[in-house]
């Protein structure tokens, strides 16, 4: 498991280049295509938004888990409101193909006083 996670750090950027929007977006029409009618987006970042929200007004069903993660006391507020932020903005999607929701990382990586909040606020 470390080996693998350590490679997924290392290519962490080329990773993020590749999954650009259109790429991201047809994939989602490929399974859309082969007869997949719901899917769970987890979105550390919120860079998934946009094909996710127009796969969903094309009829594939979405649901958007915006992720909080974060381990550093120090950071605690800013992960707040860097979370905040991305929620508010996939809630003005919502609707009936559209489910925003929320998603606590792994407890190795997410300071407890974070998953509280996550917890509360779902």
């Amino acid at each position: 498991f470390l080996i693998w996670l350590k490679s997924v750090i290392n290519s962490r950027s080329m990773l993020n280049e590749q999954a650009k929007e259109e790429l991201i977006l047809k994939n989602i029409q490929k399974m859309q295509k082969s007869g997949i009618g719901t899917i769970g987006e987890i979105s550390s970042f919120g860079s998934d938004l946009n094909p996710c929200v127009r796969a969903s007004q094309n009829g594939m069903r979405v649901v958007f888990f915006n992720e909080i993660l974060g381990i550093n006391e120090a950071q605690i507020q800013d992960k707040k409101q860097e979370f905040l932020t991305r929620f508010e903005k996939s809630l003005k999607f919502k609707d009936e193909f559209f489910i925003p929701a929320i998603s606590v990382h792994s407890a190795y990586s997410t300071h407890p006083e974070l998953a509280k909040f996550a917890i509360n606020l779902a």
